[in-house]
C-alpha cells in the first residue's frame, strides 16, 4: 500500500525526546540503524521508482549511489538485456578470417560487475530505470509515514541502544531479550501493513497476471502494455 513519506529525522527526534538522550553524537548511529531496519523490513513501497540518464565511457558507468535494484536499461529507445554470456559485454576477439575484432555479445546488452554497468558499446548514453532509496532534500532517508512503520523504526533504534548495554553488561539479558522480541513484532507489523496492495494495485496485478494471451514483447515496450485491459476474444 502506498503512503506519504516523512524524514528519518522525525524518528530520531522521537528517540531523543522519549528517552531523554543527551549524547548528540548518537544521531549518526541512529541514521545507520534506520537504514538497517529499512533493509530488514524489505518492502518495496519504502523505495522509489527512479530514472537516471547516464553517460557510458570506455564501456562502463558507475551504478547510482542510491540503487537498490535495476528494473530496466535502455539505449536509443531500445530495451537492453542483461547478458547471459560467459564473457563481459565489452569483450571482443580477433577474427582471423576477416582480420578484425569480433563482438562476442550483442551490443544492446549489459552486465553488472562490481559497482559498474558494463555495455557492449564503448561510448553513448543509457537510461537506467531502477528502484532507489527515497531521500529528503538533505539526503536523509524518507520512510513511510504510518504509525506502525515509525514505531518499528523507533523500537529498532531502542533495541540497538540496549544491545550495546547488553554487551557491556549494564543491561540485563532479560531486558535485552524483551526489546529483541518487541522490535521483531513491530517490524513484522510494519511489513504486513505495507505489503497489502491498494484496490488500484490489485487491478494492475490482475491485468498483468490474468491474461489469456501474454504479450511476448512487453519487455521491449517497457511493460507499458501490461497496464492495458485485454480485449475479450
Amino acid at each position: 500500500m502506498i503512503f506519504k513519506y516523512c524524514s528519518a529525522k522525525e524518528i530520531i527526534s522521537r528517540v531523543y525526546r522519549d528517552l531523554n538522550l543527551q549524547e548528540e553524537a548518537r544521531w549518526l548511529d541512529m541514521m545507520e540503524w534506520i537504514g538497517e531496519c529499512l533493509e530488514y523490513i524489505g518492502t518495496t513501497v519504502q523505495y522509489e521508482k527512479k530514472f537516471k540518464e547516464m553517460e557510458i565511457v570506455n564501456h562502463r558507468v558507475f551504478l547510482p549511489c542510491d540503487l537498490v535494484h535495476i528494473d530496466q536499461v535502455t539505449h536509443n529507445k531500445i530495451a537492453m538485456v542483461q547478458t547471459n554470456s560467459t564473457v563481459l559485454s565489452r569483450k571482443t576477439e580477433v577474427d582471423k578470417t576477416n582480420s578484425g575484432d569480433k563482438q562476442m555479445v550483442h551490443k544492446d546488452s549489459f552486465t553488472i560487475q562490481g559497482d559498474c554497468i558494463i555495455t557492449g558499446f564503448k561510448e553513448g548514453t543509457i537510461n537506467v530505470y531502477y528502484i532507489g532509496i527515497a531521500l529528503d532534500d538533505e539526503g536523509f532517508p524518507l520512510v513511510p509515514d504510518t504509525p506502525r512503520y515509525k514505531d518499528a523504526l523507533f523500537h529498532y533504534i531502542v533495541y540497538k541502544l540496549k544491545l550495546g548495554g547488553g554487551v557491556s553488561g549494564t543491561v540485563p539479558l532479560q531486558e535485552l531479550d524483551y526489546w529483541t522480541r518487541l522490535k521483531i513484532n513491530k517490524m513484522a507489523a510494519a511489513r504486513a501493513e505495507l505489503a497489502m496492495p491498494t484496490i488500484s494495485e490489485q487491478e494492475a496485478m490482475g491485468r498483468k497476471n490474468l491474461r489469456l494471451v501474454m504479450d511476448m514483447h512487453s519487455f521491449d515496450k517497457l511493460f507499458v502494455s501490461d497496464d492495458l485491459r485485454q480485449k475479450s476474444i
